[in-house]
Formats: C-alpha cells, structure tokens, sequence
C-alpha cells in the first residue's frame, strides 16, 4: 500500500492474489482510513470558515482570502461636503450694529502704490457677534475697498487676524 494507507489499483489486485484473508485485512484497514480522511476535511472546512471576526488572530494572521466588504452604498460622484450653490446656515447681517471697526488701506497690494490720498468706492464687511453678560453686541469690521490709480484693481484693507469676525457673513445689507 501507499505511504498516505489509500490502496492504488495494484494494492488492491495484489491482495485478491494472496487470498481472502489479505482481502479481509484491506477491507478492515478502509473504516480507520476513512475516519482519518473525514476528521481531515473536517479540519480543512473549519478553517476555511475562519477569519479574523470569528476567531482572535489579527488580520495578518487569516492566510486566506479576505472576504469582500459588504457595503451597498454607492457613489455619486460629487464631492463631499456642502456642493457649490448651497447655502450654509448663516446668522443674517445686522443693519444697525453697535460697533463699526474701519480697516483702512494704505497701499495697493498687487503694484504696491499709495492710496492713502483715494477715497473708498465700497466696503467689503464682515459681522461677528460677541455675547457679554445680559445682551448679544455686533461689531462690523469694514475694509475700504479703492481703486488704485496706477494698478486699476481695488485694494481692500486688512482684516484682524486670530480672533476677528468668522468670514461667513460678507455679504451687505
């Protein structure tokens, strides 16, 4: 017989030569052969039904093929976050708040000319509200807005850095 105890077709022809009683001791060695195979597939499925959810081992440890994820979600193809057009949920620009800061500009950033000597065309605005004890105070922080005579775009001034109004409400009343 083999070495794994599976008679090949020659065992099994040699065996019916030497007579019954070796037939009989094949035939007896096939239930203990078979139970050893069962126990082996047995195993084998076990394993194979394995994986780092049902067990604890890490992942790098389930040498078998990891199973696909289960999401149904699909793509849109957008972006996330808010989409372009969409409008965010701003507090409304006060009319009247209790407090105006005017950020000058003194010269123009793009060609570096002074515009001291030019008066503002408009005002790019921006409100932030503060909350001290008892009531709501709304500052407006202005940027002069002035067209440059040797550049001919508008130079704004500069708005407070850390800690000035949050850039959401830039619009006019």
């Amino acid at each position: 017989m083999t070495p794994r105890g599976r008679p090949t077709p020659a065992d099994i022809h040699a065996t019916s030569l030497r007579g019954e009683e070796a037939v009989r001791a094949l035939v007896g060695a096939l239930p203990a052969l078979i139970r050893n195979l069962q126990a082996r597939v047995e195993g084998l499925e076990d394993h194979l039904g394995k994986n780092r959810r049902n067990r604890r081992k890490p992942p790098s440890r389930d040498g078998l093929p990891k199973p696909r994820p289960h999401t149904l979600r699909q793509s849109s193809g957008s972006k996330s976050g808010a989409q372009p057009g969409h409008e965010g949920p701003t507090r409304p620009a006060v009319a009247q708040p209790a407090h105006v800061h005017l950020h000058p500009v003194e010269r123009c950033g793009p060609c570096g000319g002074a515009v001291q000597a030019v008066s503002p065309s408009d005002y790019e605005r921006r409100q932030g509200c503060e909350l001290p004890p008892g009531r709501m105070t709304v500052t407006e922080h202005r940027a002069e807005l002035k067209p440059c005579p040797h550049w001919g775009q508008p130079p704004k001034g500069p708005f407070p850095a850390a800690g000035g109004p949050s850039r959401g409400n830039t619009g006019r009343p």
